[in-house]
């Protein structure tokens, strides 16, 4: 040991052997000279409190991975007398800058058993130094090994946000057009926390060039509805979105035109009809007037002596399809509504208006018309396309849905129009119950008569014409309304 060793009463058979200043675990061995017995081997506990800190030899590795976050790694410590704590043998603590904390007593950022740990959630271009301290079972504590690194600096953002999709502008009122576009996204900086979507607004078909000048909406919503505006006036958008950086899209545009006040006529119906064909299809050139919020309209017969069911009447004008609103086929005579709203018309390439017949049919003519202040949304309105029936040997024609003799009330708004048409066998008409103005006069065309009624409304309402003709007549007829 490191101190004296003392037999107490050597000639006794039993000796007291007291060892001092012992700081380790030893053998003794006791031998009796005068015995012939072999010498004795005793154990000695040293029972001295444990005051030394654990071994902690090698070096803190602190190695920065990204702009916000370093990772550290230390080589394991022992202990050769009480062990080393079995919970939190280490303790990683630390401090910005290029100074360790002194010591361990601070806040801790991880302790545990671990012989690593990765520090996130770190500042860029930051220098952090750190200090991992070891302790043993009885908390003996070593001075620490110590690291630091400093994480990256962030390369500037100058990449505008991804934004795809459409901008889209519907009116809704005669003051009112509704927007709503797509989500952006950034993978550098991220969006702009408050106010990553700028709307700008210009009068006319052109939308600003930028988002530089005085925006209508900035914020974080998708969508917007603009007010106070003026009615049958086209307005264009232009939305940009704004990265954290304030990197900006070029933007996306969009173009709409507030309702007007009621639906107008444009180009009147005309007297004789703008196509007419015996046989085969049909085709002339026909004007539409500027304006907005248009919708052409197309009043389109065809009569065959023989009886035939089923002729159909599809087109296009200046290359853009028309819409086949409502048709009545049944027999003999067949009646149509086609119609091309404000994009078709946009879209158009010329004035040429082409209307493909098939079916039988020994004459067909057709009517054209143009509106403004229509609905581009929902042009027709609730209810608001009411089929055809064909009539024979009555009086009275109503027109509706597979019935001849009542229909579903076509249902009319303030400022609506509603067109009917009617082709029968040469009757003249005697009344007009809710006195509809014939626009078209009783017009043969290859045994094509027509007649095109229209009505203003002021009121929401419902309306199903009666036309009376006289006796024996057959007709075939269909009804539509134009809502602003």
């Amino acid at each position: 040991g490191n101190g004296p060793v003392q037999m107490v009463n050597p000639s006794a058979n039993n000796w007291n052997i007291t060892m001092t200043g012992v700081s380790y675990s030893a053998n003794v061995t006791i031998t009796d000279e005068a015995a012939s017995n072999s010498p004795v081997v005793l154990p000695v506990t040293d029972n001295s409190p444990d005051v030394t800190p654990p071994t902690h030899t090698g070096s803190l590795t602190a190695t920065p991975i990204s702009y916000s976050q370093i990772n550290l790694s230390w080589p394991a410590a022992t202990d050769a007398k009480s062990g080393m704590h079995p919970t939190t043998p280490y303790k990683l603590v630390r401090a910005t800058g290029a100074t360790a904390p002194a010591d361990c007593t601070g806040t801790a950022v991880y302790t545990g058993t671990a012989l690593s740990y990765n520090d996130t959630g770190r500042t860029e271009n930051t220098q952090y130094s750190y200090r991992v301290c070891a302790y043993d079972a009885v908390n003996n504590v070593t001075s620490g090994l110590t690291a630091s690194a400093t994480t990256p600096v962030i390369p500037p953002d100058t990449t505008p946000p991804t934004h795809t999709g459409s901008l889209t502008a519907t009116p809704v009122s005669t003051s009112q057009i509704n927007l709503s576009w797509p989500t952006a996204t950034d993978a550098g900086v991220g969006m702009h926390a408050t106010t990553p979507y700028k709307l700008v607004r210009a009068t006319g078909a052109t939308a600003p060039a930028n988002c530089t000048g005085t925006a209508i909406y900035t914020g974080t919503a998708t969508s917007y509805n603009n007010t106070g505006l003026t009615e049958s006036t086209q307005y264009s958008y232009r939305v940009c979105a704004y990265d954290a950086n304030n990197n900006v899209t070029t933007g996306l545009t969009a173009t709409a035109t507030t309702l007007g006040g009621g639906v107008t006529i444009l180009n009147g119906w005309t007297a004789t009809p703008q196509l007419t064909a015996t046989t085969g299809n049909m085709s002339g050139s026909v004007s539409v007037s500027a304006g907005s919020n248009r919708m052409l309209v197309v009043s389109a017969h065809t009569y065959d002596s023989g009886g035939a069911t089923g002729v159909t009447v599809t087109g296009t004008y200046g290359g853009r399809p028309l819409n086949v609103v409502v048709s009545e086929n049944s027999n003999r005579r067949h009646s149509f509504f086609l119609t091309l709203d404000e994009a078709g018309l946009q879209a158009a390439t010329s004035t040429t208006l082409s209307l493909t017949v098939t079916g039988t049919h020994t004459g067909a003519a057709a009517y054209v018309a143009s509106y403004q202040g229509v609905n581009q949304s929902n042009p027709y309105g609730p209810s608001a396309i009411v089929g055809g029936g064909y009539n024979n040997n009555t009086n009275n024609v109503y027109i509706s849905s597979g019935t001849t003799t009542a229909g579903t009330a076509l249902q009319t708004a303030n400022g609506s129009v509603t067109i009917f048409n009617q082709t029968n066998n040469l009757q003249t008409y005697s009344s007009n119950s809710e006195s509809y103005t014939m626009e078209t006069g009783e017009t043969d065309s290859g045994g094509v008569t027509v007649m095109v009624f229209e009505k203003s409304f002021t009121a929401t309402g419902t309306t199903n014409p009666t036309i009376t003709y006289g006796a024996n007549t057959r007709a075939a007829g269909v009804i539509m309304s134009l809502h602003p």
